[in-house]
């Protein structure tokens, strides 16, 4: 992983809109001119990566903000997707480890996140790595198609 940069715009709108990830994201498809406030917000949180395979390649991103006050020992995980040509590969394992003990690192003890009711691949993903289920948001996400779908609140804690 890198930390992510303003010229990584074109990258992050890449992951954002790929076809696999999207559905799973917080906001429907969209125009490139449309993603440059959500990219903005992006570049603002406390930590944003850019996933790289082995030969350097840039192939997903993974955010994460940092609450303050009693929360300060809280970091959540706010964006995480990889491009579907470097899927299978074992980059999102190693990409959220390498998250996690960066996050250890500057004081965090417990992880958030939320995942998607209907995205049960993700959600073993989470508890593999150690993350539990601590609750259920119903109809919490209203995607474009007008479906809505649950959200699974999963943290780590160490």
């Amino acid at each position: 992983m890198r930390p992510a940069s303003a010229t990584d715009f074109d990258l992050a709108y890449d992951v954002y809109m790929d076809e696999t990830v999207n559905p799973y994201m917080w906001h429907d498809p969209m125009e490139k001119n449309a993603f440059e406030s959500i990219f903005e917000d992006m570049l603002a949180r406390d930590f944003f990566w850019i996933i790289q395979d082995n030969n350097n390649d840039d192939c997903g991103i993974i955010s994460a903000i940092n609450f303050s006050g009693r929360g300060a020992h809280i970091a959540e995980i706010q964006s995480f997707g990889i491009k579907k040509e470097c899927q299978g590969r074992g980059l999102g394992k190693s990409a959220l480890n390498a998250a996690i003990e960066t996050l250890r690192h500057n004081g965090i003890n417990r992880i958030q996140l939320g995942v998607e009711a209907d995205n049960p691949s993700a959600i073993g993903f989470y508890k593999q790595l150690g993350f539990i289920e601590e609750g259920r948001q119903t109809q919490f996400l209203h995607r474009g198609n007008g479906q809505y779908v649950d959200e699974i609140l999963m943290a780590k804690i160490f």
